[in-house]
């Protein structure tokens, strides 16, 4: 292997470290509608691996880290807890990191942040009304009433509260992981 392969491969994990070490630890609820819906920063770290690496390293972050997830701190999701954190997270990420690759400026980042958060917010939607019944054992009936005032606003705070973050630490970082 390489010298080069070898340290994009020592980053790409450190990253996954973080970001599955922020899952676990630094989550909480943001809605009082919806106290089991909890915000965690770890998609600043698979931002942060999209923008320096590319969105497909990106996607294979949040693979790993949404693998690692599961069996580090499982969670009343399970399987599809974790697939619906890959969709989520792979849509914000892949999304950003393929905008922003093509012209790596501020206005750039801005938006390839923006487009991230929005395409994971909407994204969102209709894998809850997919997923969640799948794992709660509610009807389909008994989901779509949460949209509005949970699941939409929950997913739009995470994706746009990482995006921020993301956005805010990237530009101190990137020469860490060059």
């Amino acid at each position: 292997m390489k010298s080069k392969e070898l340290s994009r491969l020592v980053k790409l994990g450190a990253l996954a470290a973080m970001a599955v070490v922020a899952a676990g630890l630094l989550q909480f609820p943001i809605l009082a509608a919806a106290p089991y819906l909890k915000y965690d920063p770890a998609d600043v770290a698979l931002l942060i691996g999209g923008f320096a690496f590319g969105p497909w390293w990106g996607l294979a972050l949040v693979a790993v880290t949404a693998a690692l997830q599961e069996l580090v701190f499982g969670g009343a999701g399970g399987w599809i807890g974790a697939l619906m954190h890959f969709l989520a997270s792979g849509t914000l990420v892949v999304v950003s990191a393929l905008l922003y690759r093509r012209s790596k400026s501020f206005k750039r980042a801005i938006l390839a942040l923006v487009c991230g958060a929005a395409a994971m917010t909407v994204v969102m939607i209709p894998l809850n009304l997919i997923f969640t019944p799948l794992y709660t054992g509610r009807a389909v009936s008994e989901v779509m009433p949460l949209i509005l005032p949970a699941i939409l606003p929950f997913n739009a705070i995470k994706a746009f509260g990482n995006a921020l973050i993301t956005f805010l630490l990237y530009k101190r970082v990137r020469g860490l992981l060059r």
